[in-house]
């Protein structure tokens, strides 16, 4: 299915094997694939297993196989990933795990005393 520009679409989307976004879709998804293309919106929860970021994601990924964020590409939210990759411009903001990973910050080094906390800028 592709959502074109200047569309908007809102609900929930189950049975469709790939979800092309070149407009806006707020939704929860379950497919095999989705693309957010350039100038292209999601917001929701999606399940994938592979995800090709481009334009704008907001909200909860999971994709189970391969995440690829492009240069310009922004994925905000809660994101879980098999494999992934970002390409330089490309950016996860909020947060991120392996999939099958559960979060114990015990171990984790705080990003405050390696001075990679992010300073607003």
């Amino acid at each position: 299915m592709i959502v074109g520009r200047d569309i908007h679409v809102k609900g929930q989307i189950d049975d469709c094997r790939a979800l092309v976004v070149e407009g806006r879709v707020e939704a929860t998804l379950k497919t095999d694939r989705l693309e957010v293309r350039k100038g292209g919106t999601f917001v929701g929860s999606a399940e994938v297993e592979h995800a090709d970021i481009a334009g704008t994601f907001e909200g909860t990924l999971n994709a189970t196989g391969q995440l690829n964020v492009a240069a310009g590409g922004l994925v905000r939210g809660e994101t879980r990933y098999a494999k992934i990759t970002i390409e330089a411009g490309g950016a996860i903001v909020g947060t991120v795990a392996r999939a099958g990973e559960t979060e114990d910050r015990s171990e984790r080094p705080s990003l405050a005393n390696t001075g990679l906390a992010d300073t607003g800028s």
